[in-house]
């Protein structure tokens, strides 16, 4: 079930809201003109007050995150992947097509831009363009930074306050004004971790999260991992939610599996509580075929 306030206002030829939707007060989906021709709202997607999204076609992934006084507009599609999170009075212009992979991070204030124009062409503006705008999946546009239409490849980190008029490369971090790759400075966004990893980790958050405590919060250090044989080596279960790194798949639990960052996408109470306590800072993905 949905959570719709009465004052939504929703204009779209065709629509579909996914399970747990939920939407502020005061806010305005359609098209720049009229009404927009598709709109698609994954599962539990949450969407703040006073927010404007204006685009013809309008795609938002399962957990999207979007904060209070976001304005998203403009004559191009806008296409939004899972467990996205966009902070508040982000700018997100789609003059051109404006895609953002799954698991991307888009602080508060940053704007994005589709075209470079605003001169009279008639007398003789030279910069009168427009091209699509794309983020690679798990990318972070810090605060109040400002970016061109460009491409910005995975894992790529773009620092607070920066002005980024050329593409970035997978795995880098640009920063500035205006921006310059400073990886070799700061390192990859990054670091390798095995699967296996990961699943003792998740052991332990799986652990703290059913005896009750609170959301994972910025800067909160990940649990350490030491007396691994607390857990099994692979499908550990608690409060119907199975973790593996193997690939085990079970009908009757929410499986998260650390090696794909999938989980079942079966809308259990527990499944939905936990992708909810571990959101933003830790992320999976409805197994393909389970996501809208």
């Amino acid at each position: 079930m949905s959570e719709i306030p009465a004052d939504l206002q929703i204009n779209a030829l065709d629509n579909e809201l996914g399970q747990g939707v939920r939407i502020g007060e005061r806010t305005r989906i359609a098209g720049v003109t009229g009404p927009a021709q598709r709109l698609r709202l994954g599962r539990h997607v949450l969407i703040g007050n006073d927010v404007t999204i204006l685009a013809p076609e309008i795609e938002i992934g399962d957990y999207t995150v979007i904060h209070n006084h976001t304005l998203i507009y403009g004559y191009g599609n806008v296409r939004i992947g899972a467990a996205c999170w966009i902070g508040q009075n982000a700018v997100l212009n789609c003059s051109d097509e404006l895609e953002v992979g799954r698991g991307c991070t888009i602080s508060s204030y940053a704007n994005l831009w589709t075209h470079f124009s605003g001169g009279d062409i008639l007398q003789g503006c030279r910069f009168n363009s427009r091209q699509p705008l794309s983020l690679g999946e798990d990318c972070w546009i810090g605060v109040q930074c400002s970016v061109a239409p460009v491409r910005i490849g995975a894992r790529s980190l773009l620092l607070a306050g920066s002005v980024l008029t050329k593409d970035i490369p997978a795995d880098r971090v640009w920063g500035g004004n205006p921006a310059r790759d400073m990886t070799e400075r700061m390192g990859q966004p990054f670091e390798p971790r095995s699967p296996e990893a990961k699943y003792r980790i998740m052991c332990a958050l799986l652990d703290r999260f059913c005896e009750g405590a609170p959301d994972l919060q910025p800067g909160e250090d990940l649990p350490a991992t030491e007396e691994s044989g607390r857990w099994p080596d692979d499908g550990y279960e608690r409060e119907g939610i199975l973790l593996t790194h193997t690939g085990l798949r079970h009908p009757m639990y929410s499986v998260f599996d650390t090696a794909d960052r999938s989980f079942s996408a079966l809308d259990t109470e527990s499944e939905v509580r936990f992708m909810r306590w571990l959101l933003p800072l830790i992320r999976f993905y409805a197994r393909e075929g389970s996501e809208l």
